[in-house]
């Protein structure tokens, strides 16, 4: 009974009351703990399966977006990753590292779910998200996991969160290995009247954050912004969206903010099993 009550606050915290189905035998958002001490823009490699939500996307055999794991058969993603592309031609690779030797497992797509109200600009994204839900239901284990939904009521600004992705580096061309860093998220004031961004900045479906020569950039798209709640335990604070460049000096990077997306990410992807935010 006592997991029967924590299941529904559960549901009921993050859409709005309501009934999602939840496994019984995983915890969202556990991050492993080691790290490569080696030397995104300026990211550091990570240790293998140290972000087990992450997946990168590819159409028609190519590395071109990011993602993460939401739950056993859907990935979240940005929206402009989704446009105009027809899901029997993309793939998910869930559980890697190394985007050279594919060392994780690549899942084929059943259907793509684009925003409703998306709406593609010359340098920026409205409503810049997406679903996919994969062809068959993932084997959740410590190198394959999803990511933590935030609660509706979380508010991020000043706090220090991490960007990873296998995008575009310094060097001009992509990772192969999946790099990470932290950047910090703003003010909503902050962002609406920062330079080369504001004007196209929107309060309500945006947060922006800014790390001192340290950014995503092409390729890192769709990727998850998370927020450690605790030691070694991530929350999906935002999406990799769109910005002005790659690590312009005083210039932060737009995404999206998906407290506010939470009603429609449940709408949209609850035939699929989440895990538990923490285990009774």
């Amino acid at each position: 009974m006592q997991f029967n009550v924590a299941v529904l606050i559960y549901c009921a915290a993050l859409f709005q009351g309501a009934i999602c189905a939840i496994r019984r035998d995983c915890e969202c958002g556990i991050g492993n703990e080691e790290e490569i001490d080696t030397r995104i823009i300026n990211g550091i490699v990570t240790y293998p399966h140290q972000y087990p939500w992450m997946v990168y996307l590819k159409y028609m055999g190519r590395v071109f977006c990011g993602g993460a794991i939401l739950n056993d058969r859907y990935v979240i993603t940005a929206g402009h990753c989704l446009y105009d592309m027809q899901p029997q031609y993309m793939q998910i690779v869930v559980g890697g590292h190394d985007s050279e030797v594919e060392d994780g497992i690549t899942v084929d797509v059943e259907a793509l779910k684009l925003h409703e109200n998306y709406t593609r600009y010359a340098a920026y994204d409205d409503n810049d998200i997406g679903i996919i839900k994969l062809s068959k239901t993932l084997h959740l284990n410590n190198n394959i996991n999803p990511i933590c939904l935030p609660n509706p009521a979380s508010d991020y600004t000043r706090a220090k969160v991490v960007i990873a992705g296998w995008g575009i580096t310094e060097k001009k061309q992509m990772s192969r290995y999946l790099l990470h860093n932290s950047v910090r998220i703003l003010s909503q004031s902050d962002c609406k009247n920062a330079n080369r961004i504001g004007s196209k900045f929107r309060v309500l479906e945006n947060l922006c954050a800014y790390g001192h020569a340290t950014d995503t950039c092409q390729g890192d798209s769709g990727s998850p912004l998370v927020y450690e709640s605790s030691p070694f335990k991530y929350e999906l604070a935002g999406i990799v969206s769109w910005g002005e460049g790659c690590a312009p000096k005083n210039t932060p990077s737009v995404y999206v903010r998906v407290t506010h997306y939470l009603p429609w990410i449940e709408r949209h992807s609850r035939d699929g099993h989440y895990c538990l935010a923490q285990r009774n």
